[in-house]
Formats: C-alpha cells, sequence, structure tokens
C-alpha cells in the first residue's frame, strides 16, 4: 500500500479490516497497532465486537444493521465533512 501511494500521491488508501469472527475467536483480532506500516485504516473489527451472533449472516457477513454503521465510518474516512 504504501509504495502505491508514493507512486499516486494523490489517491489515499484506507485499509480496511475484516469483522470480529463470532464464532472462531480462536483466529484473534484486528490491532492497528500491529501494523508494519502508517496507513489509514477502516476498522471494522471494534465496532462489531461484542454483537449478538443474529446480527452475522455467517461467519464474516453481517446483516444491514451492522453494514449501515460500516457506511457511515467509511464515508466519514472518504468524506470528513465538519
Amino acid at each position: 500500500m504504501l509504495q502505491y501511494e508514493e507512486q499516486y500521491p494523490h489517491i489515499n488508501l484506507h485499509l480496511i479490516s475484516n469483522v470480529e469472527d463470532r464464532w472462531r475467536p480462536q483466529r484473534g483480532y484486528f490491532e492497528e497497532s500491529k501494523l508494519k506500516c502508517k496507513v489509514s485504516v477502516l476498522n471494522r473489527h471494534v465496532p462489531s465486537k461484542g454483537v449478538p451472533k443474529e446480527w452475522y449472516f455467517d461467519y464474516f457477513h453481517v446483516l444491514s444493521i451492522l453494514n449501515e454503521e460500516f457506511n457511515h465510518r467509511l464515508v466519514k474516512k472518504l468524506c470528513p465533512i465538519e
């Protein structure tokens, strides 16, 4: 990602994390602080942490109640309006 940003400085890249895996917690969780480079992150793990399993369609696909929150965060990241 950093190489791409260096080659195309007018394009902003954002890393989008996975949601929390409610059925296989041994997979761990996403930690921005452990990234080896400084990139902009849309962390979907945080808002999905601890929500009811009923909000998931399967392991990684969530229903609209969570997708709405992800969409709001993505818009704020791409078009920060104060």
